[in-house]
């Protein structure tokens, strides 16, 4: 008698689960905005990395924030980025600040992607890097994160992404 009882409620627990996943957003959090690799530059025959020939010479992405998130001074975001091929910034090459690479959220710069590598301009070990995303930067949806490569003239400097997830805690 307890089975009987039992399955009428687990279908409609389950029910309810999926008639309010599918009022969901259609990103799930946190917000992975890139999980496979993107040579980011101007090169043409780069074989050490995975697409040989540069996707783009910027990288951006569009997110929102989860409704438990709201925007402002008290929001706690921040961006994961894995990255290999970057300069550190003691490197010669990257005499001017041009020569970084920029990682932004609605057109604000958070940080310098080669002033937390350790790489020597070649792909290699994949780095993880974390940027606290000002709360104040934030809105609640169309949010736009961009990594720009650094340049020296004439030349953009490439390296690859292989994963950029955003996320927040909530309040």
């Amino acid at each position: 008698m307890n089975r009987i009882v039992c399955l009428p409620l687990i279908a409609w627990v389950v029910g309810f689960a999926v008639l309010q996943g599918q009022e969901a957003k259609p990103t799930t959090w946190p917000a992975h905005l890139l999980i496979e690799p993107f040579h980011i530059g101007d090169s043409k025959n780069r074989k050490d990395m995975h697409h040989p020939s540069a996707d783009d010479a910027v990288f951006t992405a569009t997110f929102d924030l989860p409704e438990a998130v709201k925007p402002g001074p008290a929001a706690l975001a921040w961006v994961t980025v894995r990255v290999t091929g970057l300069l550190p910034t003691t490197d010669k090459r990257l005499k001017e600040p041009r020569g970084r690479a920029r990682i932004l959220i609605n057109q604000t710069e958070i940080g310098d992607l080669n002033k937390l590598s350790h790489g020597n301009g070649r792909v290699g070990p994949i780095e993880r890097q974390q940027f606290r995303i000002p709360g104040h930067l934030l809105q609640q949806s169309g949010n736009q994160l961009e990594i720009r490569p650094g340049a020296t003239p004439n030349n953009l400097l490439d390296f690859e992404l292989h994963e950029i997830t955003v996320a927040a805690t909530p309040q």
